[in-house]
């Protein structure tokens, strides 16, 4: 809504419809199921007289019967005091533009959005759109004068009819009455303010209401006040009456809204059998309406979902079974929660590490309330973690009787199946690697790659072991061992050229190493022309070799055997054409003979 020029304050925000509360408390002894008996009474009525619109408003207004006396006889006064005041007039556009500023003047002192209520414009003067338009309204009464209401989306005000004319109304002011026909204002001394011109497409989402109507409108803010402040009770009790009157769609809607909100926050606050009373009574007062014996339901399986949800599936399916056998729960939702709650208990049992266990809870599920996308899912989940169980534990047969079974089952597809087959070979290869036993973690590859040919992390695992089991052979000094086990075929899969060539070069400079200290240079020396002969002309081979054959050769010089020299240098140079040292050592050896 917008302000009129600089004179007019209207209702800038109304609250007017029903909006989801913050959590609070509610308390079942204040809340009623029954609707208050002037709510019942207007109803059915037509042309309420001005006796029953009052006590409507006072009523819906929340007043305590204690208090009724009190506050009706203040609103007699002042009827009282308008019919005097204006007694004998003609009802004309000019009563009604009068009434409005006299009550201005006299009894609506200031503006407060939320003030919806006529008890408190009585005591305080504080008012709100709603409760100024209803209050004029019966101020219009008491002198005849034909009123109804405005309501917009943001809004409410009254309209006038008046000799078959119709005048807007805007209660929230004194200047309010025609606001469209007004051009110019004059303020308390006479003096002209302004010029406005308010389009009337301010008012395109207008719906014209009755009175009774209009009296509800305190009731709708109630409402919508008593949620922002946590009432519940309020907020509910205060729907029934509004219910009661309308008998509307929108009603209906706002009465089962307050019922959801109640359900809510009885689950958030975990007061569920509150709230499940609450639940009860509305719709045993409502019976007509299966429409909130399903905000029960939602809120039945909101409660069950919420205990699933704080680990207690114990407690969710005694209350499922409960609810399911007073009727207020179907099989159906029973079957949805029963299937929830093997999910948690399996997840619950999971945590702990017992994936069998919660394999187990899964499989009985699926036997008893059937198979679903989910239960297959969650069975596919914890065959999974059952099979990594059982492979942590080193219980290789279970883990690979499951494995298999599931296989075949259709349960693992092949993906899922050969990636736990590969981490099983894995694992358990593992245990006699601990044992620095290569040759037999390379044995349990062995196996693993006879189901999956071309794994690649299998090979790698095993080319690992391999080169440690004949790296230790070699370091340990057994090279007959090491030579057998570098010469086996089941090698080859596993170790690139470069690595096993490696490990040959290893075995045969250590192995010339020992002979060299042990026999000297020349015996060596053959043991690295055989690795040369195998293996190709490898520097290191190529060096070592060059380095022994000089070596032996210095110690034939230092003997004078110049010809024995001289045949070995020739042998080494057949071996090695390209060297230039044994070269040199030739020539050398070559001018000492001359």
């Amino acid at each position: 809504m917008r302000n009129i020029g600089r004179i007019f304050v209207f209702c800038i925000v109304c609250i007017l419809f029903f909006t989801l509360p913050v959590f609070g408390d509610f308390s079942i002894s204040r809340m009623r199921f029954e609707p208050v008996s002037i709510a019942v009474w207007l109803k059915t009525a037509k042309n309420p007289p001005l006796e029953k619109l009052v006590e409507a408003s006072l009523a819906f207004s929340g007043v305590p019967d204690t208090s009724l006396a009190v506050y009706t006889e203040k609103m007699d006064r002042i009827i009282t005091e308008v019919k005097t005041r204006f007694k004998g007039r003609e009802k004309t556009k000019e009563l009604a533009d009068e009434l409005l500023v006299f009550l201005h003047e006299k009894y609506l002192k200031r503006y407060s959005e939320n003030e919806t209520l006529i008890n408190t414009l009585l005591d305080k003067g504080l008012y709100n759109c709603v409760s100024s338009a209803v209050f004029y309204m019966l101020a219009a009464h008491a002198l005849d004068i034909s009123v109804s209401g405005v309501l917009t989306s943001s809004h409410a005000f009254c309209l006038v009819t008046i000799d078959g004319k119709q005048f807007d109304v805007e209660t929230t002011s004194k200047y309010g009455f025609d606001p469209h026909g007004k051009r110019e204002f004059l303020d308390e001394f006479g003096t002209q303010t302004g010029y406005v011109y308010v389009p009337p497409t301010n008012y395109r989402d207008r719906t014209t209401i009755g009175q009774i109507h209009l009296l509800t409108l305190i009731l709708n803010n109630r409402i919508a006040l008593a949620g922002t402040k946590a009432k519940l009770d309020e907020a509910f009790s205060a729907a029934v009456d509004m219910f009661e009157v309308l008998q509307s769609d929108e009603a209906f809607r706002t009465l089962s809204g307050t019922l959801s909100n109640i359900s809510l926050d009885a689950v958030k606050r975990k007061k569920y059998e509150d709230g499940l009373e609450v639940m009860d009574k509305a719709v045993f007062a409502f019976r007509e309406f299966p429409e909130l014996a399903e905000v029960r339901r939602l809120y039945i399986l909101d409660w069950a979902g919420g205990l699933v949800n704080a680990n207690k599936p114990d407690d969710a399916e005694e209350v499922a079974l409960r609810m399911v056998a007073t009727g207020k729960i179907s099989q159906d939702d029973l079957h949805i929660l029963q299937m929830y709650i093997a999910f948690k208990r399996a997840e619950i049992i999971s945590k702990k590490g017992e994936h069998h266990t919660a394999l187990e809870i899964i499989e009985e599920a699926i036997k008893t309330l059937g198979s679903t996308d989910e239960l297959q899912h969650a069975r596919t989940t914890y065959t999974k973690n059952t099979v990594i169980e059982y492979i942590t534990k080193k219980d290789y047969p279970a883990s690979r009787t499951l494995l298999d079974e599931a296989q075949k089952t259709g349960v693992l597809d092949k993906r899922a199946y050969e990636e736990l087959l590969v981490y099983y070979y894995l694992k358990k290869a593992e245990d006699p690697a601990k044992q620095k036993l290569f040759r037999d973690a390379v044995e349990v590859l062995n196996k693993g790659l006879k189901y999956l040919p071309k794994n690649n992390k299998l090979f790698k695992a095993g080319a690992a072991y391999a080169y440690n089991h004949a790296a230790g052979l070699l370091r340990e000094k057994r090279f007959d061992e090491a030579e057998e086990f570098l010469s086996d075929v089941n090698l080859t899969p596993y170790m690139e050229l470069s690595k096993r060539n490696e490990l040959w070069v290893y075995f045969y400079t250590e192995k010339a190493s020992i002979e060299k200290t042990e026999n000297g240079y020349f015996p060596a020396a053959r043991i690295l022309h055989q690795g040369i002969m195998k293996l190709g002309k490898l520097s290191q081979l190529v060096k070592t070799y060059e380095i022994y054959i000089h070596n032996g050769v210095v110690s034939l010089i230092d003997d004078k055997r110049f010809g024995d020299a001289e045949k070995v240098l020739i042998d080494a140079i057949a071996v090695l054409p390209a060297s230039s040292t044994l070269k040199k050592d030739l020539e050398t050896v070559r001018r000492m003979m001359q």
